[in-house]
């Protein structure tokens, strides 16, 4: 048994030979647990951990690639989690668009909305804003929660 496993693992091709080269816009998986920093807003200061699938770097993203990641957002006064979609449009920046649950961690209030932020890729700072509603566990007046922050990438 150890000879066959033995001659099996000789026999195999090194792992950087298993794996073709992905030519330039295939999808890939990504991941950075520290993809982005947002300040202000009723959480005053966060940051981003995001994994998911790209079509190219995503530290430094080129024009015309796409991102689906899930983001995890832990702050001061609360976090989110997000599912979202990012597009670069080159030198302009890029946009992002998230489906996200926010909690804040005192009142027990739990939200769920949708965000946009554009990122201006030479800094790379930019904006984002969100609208989220309240869910049927958290107590007090249920309107629209209206969100804005800066941001330094994700």
């Amino acid at each position: 048994m150890a000879v066959t496993v033995t001659a099996w693992l000789a026999a195999a091709p090194p792992a950087s030979a298993q794996q073709p080269a992905r030519p330039v816009g295939a999808w890939r998986p990504v991941a950075n647990p520290l993809a982005g920093w947002h300040a202000l807003g009723p959480v005053l200061l966060s940051v981003t951990a995001v994994a998911g699938f790209g079509t190219g770097d995503l530290n430094v993203p080129e024009p015309g690639t796409v991102f689906v990641l899930a983001a995890v957002e832990p702050g001061i006064h609360g976090g989110r989690a997000s599912l979202a979609f990012a597009r670069w449009l080159g030198f302009q920046g890029g946009a992002v668009v998230r489906a996200t649950a926010l909690r804040f961690w005192s009142g027990d209030r739990t939200y769920l909305g949708g965000e946009f932020q554009y990122v201006v890729s030479v800094l790379p700072i930019g904006i984002r804003i969100g609208a989220f509603r309240p869910t049927g566990d958290t107590p007090g007046v249920r309107r629209t929660l209206w969100l804005a922050d800066l941001s330094v990438m994700y």
